[in-house]
């Protein structure tokens, strides 16, 4: 499969998160095996996903270096150099402090819309 391929066929149409995820195992373990390309390309996730606090982090007043960050997704969990990438790139920006995740991604949503549901901010744009 050539590189076009291989891109024509993640983004060409819609799959289930299982078969892009069974490509991240082979990065892994290819990286774990000192695969330069794969570390490569782990290293840039990392960097890449903190790039998307940095954004939260701009566009919130209430960020600081000691604000919890927590992560979800099998990647922390399997990648230690995705992780370590994403983990050094929050401190040396002091973007916040990365936290392991204590609960699931679909009960901090729900936590959420409970804050904002009861305690609603002109932030958060709702007025009662």
């Amino acid at each position: 499969m050539s590189e076009e391929d291989l891109i024509s066929f993640i983004y060409g149409s819609t799959h289930e998160k299982k078969v892009i995820a069974g490509f991240a195992e082979h990065v892994i373990e290819a990286s774990e095996q000192d695969d330069e390309t794969a570390i490569a390309i782990l290293e840039a996730s990392g960097r890449e996903l903190a790039l998307h606090v940095e954004s939260l982090f701009r566009q919130s007043g209430d960020f600081h270096e000691a604000t919890p960050v927590a992560t979800a997704g099998s990647i922390f969990e399997h990648s230690r150099i995705l992780k370590d990438c994403f983990m050094n790139n929050l401190k040396a920006k002091k973007l916040g402090r990365y936290q392991q995740a204590y609960s699931d991604p679909t009960t901090g949503a729900v936590l959420a819309a409970h804050d904002l549901i009861t305690k609603p901010t002109k932030k958060a744009g709702w007025s009662y």
